[in-house]
Formats: structure tokens, C-alpha cells, sequence
């Protein structure tokens, strides 16, 4: 069966009662074929449509595809599509989602056992990946919403992050422009933050044990020297700054300087 390589809405029908299955996918010809290899094994994750093509066979099925959508709107299209069809395979009636989805003991321990080991960040698949990331872009959570996320956070604790993650994260930001009230939003948070005296002396404690111990140093490596060095070269201070920069250091003890060796 020929099936075109674009993103859309499909369908599964059973020509023998009429039932069917609706999905989406950024390219149809591939979801296809992962249905057929599936089925044909007879480990098809909905156990709907694995026993309707294990009781009728592989010819009483027909693919269709219903129509091509962008795959920004695959999951609305797939929505509305549900809807108005109410396929009888669908295990969820939400597109894109596994709720109502009831799993017997033996799928509960398969699915443990294939997941085992895995972090969660590589449990889906790309297509599936872009098609939430595509329905999502651009929505704005409600407070309630936003709400119920920070107390479900509170209180636990996230795994620390890799080298590599960090890395991606840090080139990803590279470049991008922030707006001056993204800028100045942690300023302003930590302005408003009001320390108990306990507070700043468990603070001035424990600042004090990490330059101690060694996890905390002033002395700064000669590639950070130089970054900074090169990113302040050619600035000009306004005078404002200059004297913020002079009423800060008034006061202040300098140096000892080494004195440079004198030249023959």
C-alpha cells in the first residue's frame, strides 16, 4: 500500500465492522509502517487494535489518510477528529494523550521493565516530541494552573544536571536578546528579599567555610582574567557609573601590591 510522506490525519478501519483508530504523525508513511510492524508481530501497544487484527486478519484493515494538516495543528486537527468520529480502537479520548488509559499487571510489568534505566527525556520518540512541543508552543498557563505546578515541585529535589546538559543549555541561550524586564527581574526579586540577622550571619558562616575548605576562591583562573579583560576592553563608563564605582571602593584598603622588578 502506498501511503504519501506527509504530516496529517489517519485512520485504521476494520472493513469487517467499521470500527477504527484516528492518529496523527509528521509523516504518515513512517507511522504506518511502525503500525504494520507492530501489528504484524502481534505487540501493538493498543490491545484494541492488536486483538481486531489478530481475530480478522491483516486484509479486513484499510489505511486512510483523512487529511494534511501542518504539524503545528496535528494535535488540534487529531482532536477534532475524535470528536466527530468517535473511534472505537482509540484507547484516550484526548489526542495526544495516554489519560483514560487503563494497562492490565502483565502490560504494567512490560512497561516497567522496558523503561527501567531509562531518564525520561528519551522515553519518546522525536515525531511524538514535536508534536506536543508544536501544540504547545505559544500557550500561556492560567494561575491556577501555574499554581498546582508549584505545589506538586515543592519540596522535591531534582536530579543533578550533566556536564553535557548543561552545555546544551548554555549554547542554546548563546545569543539570544532579553528583554530589560527579564533582566531585571532577579535584581528586583533579590531587592525585595528581606534577610533576618540570623539569616545573614548563617549566611556570612557559610560563606566563610567555603573559602576555608576550598570550594569557594577569589582567585580567578587566567582564562576567566582574560574573558573579562577583553569583554571591558575599549568600555567607556558613564560618569554615573563612575561614581557609583568610586563611592563603593571609599573606604576600602587596597592591594598590597607586588612592586615590578626594576629593569636594567
Amino acid at each position: 500500500m502506498a501511503v504519501p510522506t506527509m504530516s496529517g490525519i489517519y485512520e485504521i478501519v476494520n472493513l469487517a465492522n467499521g470500527k477504527r483508530y484516528i492518529g496523527s504523525a509528521v509523516s504518515i508513511d513512517r507511522r504506518w509502517r511502525e503500525h504494520l510492524r507492530h501489528l504484524r508481530a502481534g505487540k501493538h501497544k493498543n490491545r484494541y487494535l492488536q486483538a481486531a487484527w489478530s481475530k480478522y486478519g491483516e486484509d479486513a484493515f484499510a489505511f486512510r489518510v483523512l487529511a494534511e494538516h501542518a504539524v503545528a495543528d496535528l494535535i488540534a486537527q487529531e482532536q477534532a477528529h475524535i470528536d466527530m468520529m468517535a473511534p472505537e480502537y482509540n484507547l484516550s479520548p484526548t489526542a495526544g494523550s495516554t489519560l483514560g488509559v487503563k494497562y492490565s499487571d502483565e502490560g504494567r510489568a512490560n512497561l516497567s521493565a522496558a523503561l527501567k534505566g531509562k531518564r525520561k527525556g528519551m522515553l519518546r520518540d522525536p515525531e511524538a516530541a514535536a508534536k506536543t512541543a508544536n501544540a504547545h508552543r505559544g500557550m500561556k498557563r492560567s494561575a491556577e494552573t501555574c499554581a498546582r505546578i508549584s505545589a506538586a515541585l515543592t519540596g522535591k529535589k531534582h536530579p543533578p544536571r550533566s556536564t553535557e546538559w548543561c552545555q546544551r543549555l548554555s549554547d542554546a541561550q548563546r545569543g539570544k536578546a532579553r528583554s530589560p524586564e527579564v533582566m531585571a527581574a532577579p535584581q528586583k526579586g533579590r531587592a525585595a528579599r528581606e534577610f533576618t540577622d540570623d539569616q545573614r550571619a548563617a549566611l556570612a558562616e557559610a560563606t566563610r567555610r567555603r573559602y576555608e575548605d576550598g570550594t569557594l576562591s577569589r582567585e580567578r583562573p587566567p582564562e576567566y582574567r582574560e574573558k573579562i579583560a577583553a569583554a571591558l576592553r575599549g568600555r567607556e563608563l558613564s560618569s554615573e557609573h563612575r561614581a557609583k564605582i568610586a563611592a563603593a571602593l571609599t573606604g576600602k584598603k587596597r592591594g598590597p601590591y607586588k612592586k615590578k622588578a626594576a629593569t636594567e
